[in-house]
């Protein structure tokens, strides 16, 4: 009968491997996951500070609120912290656009420390305009932090018509 003889370190590794195998197969989900969730709430805006690592926490995405009232069509976006000089509108191609830059320093000096952060990012956003829209009377306001861009419509009925039913 032969026997060999192995490291100590070896039997543990040995013992471990299904376990560990085990163990960072759910890791990985659970890192898919994660990325997954930070993707759904990076689109609704809404930033998630655990998952600042990757990339994609620092896309910003600005909120909207679009309605239809009193014959104007109105968008508004909050940017909070940033000046009019930071943000361009466009139209094209029946699209409005929305797009600029955000910078945000953070210094703070209490109790002996002192902290600086600094957060950038870049946004672009684009909606389609409803039909009637009236561009030469664009207009776009910034106060407080809130982008208000405001076109009237032009309400155009459908052109109806009665067509004769003729026995065949």
């Amino acid at each position: 009968m032969a026997t060999t003889l192995t490291r100590p370190e070896q039997k543990l590794e040995t013992r471990r491997e299904p376990f560990a195998r085990l163990f960072d197969r759910d890791l990985r989900w659970m890192r898919q996951m994660t990325r997954d969730m930070e993707r759904l709430f990076g689109d609704m805006g809404i930033r998630m500070p655990v998952m600042e690592q990757w990339p994609t926490a620092a896309t910003w995405i600005p909120e909207l609120e679009v309605f239809e009232r009193d014959g104007r069509f109105t968008v508004r976006a909050d940017l909070p912290g940033m000046k009019k000089e930071d943000v361009k509108v466009n139209v094209q191609d029946s699209m409005l656009i929305l797009e600029g830059e955000r910078r945000v320093e953070d210094d703070v000096k209490k109790d002996g420390f002192h902290r600086t952060e600094r957060t950038y990012g870049s946004f672009f956003r684009s909606l389609p305009l409803p039909e009637g829209v009236k561009l030469d009377t664009i207009a776009a306001t910034f106060k407080d932090g809130v982008l208000e861009i405001a076109m009237p419509i032009e309400k155009t009925l459908p052109a109806t018509k009665n067509v004769e039913v003729k026995v065949g």
